[in-house]
C-alpha cells in the first residue's frame, strides 16, 4: 500500500481514538512529507490513543528533529510550495497541531513540540501570503512556483494551486470558504483523505487555534532564494537558482489578477514595469 494511504489511514484512526490497521513506522525512507506524516502519526498513537512511554518519547524526538531541520535547510525542504503535496503536508501538520494541544502542559520536549508546531505554522502562513491572489478569476487562492509542476509538456498549462492549501489560507485570512468545496468535504473520511485538513484546520481555528504569532508574518528561510514581485495588478515570483533536489520544478510563475491568466512557462510577465512593483525576497 502507498505510503500516504497508509499515513492517511492511520490519521484518521488516531483522529477517532482508534488503533489503526498499520503505520509506517519512524524510519528514514520516504520524501519529507512521508516523514513528517509518519512521526505525526507515531505521536498521535503512542502518545495518546495507546501511551507507550519509550515510543512516544521516541516519536516526539524524531518529529523534534524534522522540524529542526526545516529551520535550519528550507521549510519544507525541497517540497517548498509543491502543490500535489500540499494536502499531505497540511494533513501532517494539522493533526499534529491537534496532537500538540491535547499534549500541553506536559512541559519539556512537549513544550518544544508545540513550539516548533507553532513556528512552522507561522512561516508557512507568511511565505503563502505573499503568493495570495486577492481578487479576480483566481482571486483567494496561492499562486506560487513549485516542485512537481512541469511546464511545458504535453498536458500543457499545469493547474494555477491546490484547493486544500487555498481552503487553509481562505479560512485563515478570512474565517471563512470562499470557493464550493462539495457537500462532502468537512467529513473525516478514509475515502477523502486528501482534504482532511480542511476539517481540522476549521476545527483548530474555532478552539486554540495556530498560536499567538500565527500572523506576525515571520518569513522562513528556504531551500532555495525566492524573489516575488507585486504589481497593481498581479504578482510574480521565481527561484533564480533553482529549487535544490526538486523534482519536475517549475522555477517560475506569474498571475494577472483581474483576468485570471497565469503561467509557469518561464515566458514573461505581462506587467507594465514599475505598476506599483514591490520586491519581497526570502532567503535561501
Amino acid at each position: 500500500m502507498q505510503t500516504n494511504r497508509i499515513n492517511g489511514e492511520a490519521t484518521i484512526d488516531i483522529l477517532a481514538g482508534q488503533e489503526p490497521k498499520a503505520m509506517v513506522g519512524l524510519n528514514e525512507g520516504g520524501t519529507p512529507n512521508h516523514k513528517m506524516e509518519a512521526a505525526a502519526v507515531a505521536i498521535g498513537f503512542f502518545c495518546l490513543v495507546k501511551p507507550k512511554p519509550a515510543q512516544g518519547e521516541a516519536a516526539v524526538q524524531r518529529t523534534i528533529q524534522l522540524l529542526e531541520k526545516q529551520l535550519a535547510k528550507g521549510h519544507m525542504l525541497f517540497e517548498v510550495f509543491t502543490d500535489s503535496h500540499a494536502p499531505i503536508w497540511l494533513r501532517a501538520m494539522t493533526s499534529l497541531r491537534i496532537y500538540s494541544l491535547k499534549l500541553r502542559g506536559r512541559g519539556g520536549q512537549f513544550e518544544r513540540l508545540e513550539e516548533l508546531v507553532q513556528q512552522w505554522f507561522e512561516h508557512h502562513f507568511a511565505a503563502l501570503s505573499l503568493g495570495w491572489v486577492p481578487s479576480g478569476k483566481l482571486g483567494n487562492t496561492v499562486i506560487l512556483p513549485c516542485g512537481r509542476k512541469t511546464p511545458g509538456k504535453d498536458h500543457g498549462q499545469p493547474p494555477p494551486g491546490d484547493m486544500v492549501r487555498d481552503v487553509f489560507m481562505q479560512m485563515a485570512m478570512t474565517g471563512k470558504v470562499q470557493q464550493k468545496v462539495g457537500k462532502h468535504f468537512w467529513d473525516l473520511s478514509k475515502d477523502r483523505q486528501d482534504t482532511v485538513a480542511g476539517p481540522l484546520t476549521k476545527q483548530i481555528l474555532a478552539t486554540e487555534g495556530f498560536g499567538p504569532n500565527f500572523k506576525r508574518g515571520t518569513l522562513p528561510k528556504l531551500c532555495g532564494e525566492l524573489v516575488i514581485e507585486r504589481f497593481d495588478g498581479g504578482h510574480e515570483a521565481h527561484f533564480p537558482n533553482g529549487i535544490p533536489d526538486g523534482l519536475d520544478v517549475a522555477t517560475s510563475c506569474w498571475i494577472e489578477y483581474d483576468s485570471g491568466k497565469y503561467s509557469f512557462q518561464g515566458d514573461p510577465p505581462p506587467f507594465a514595469e514599475g505598476a506599483g512593483r514591490v520586491t519581497r525576497l526570502i532567503p535561501a
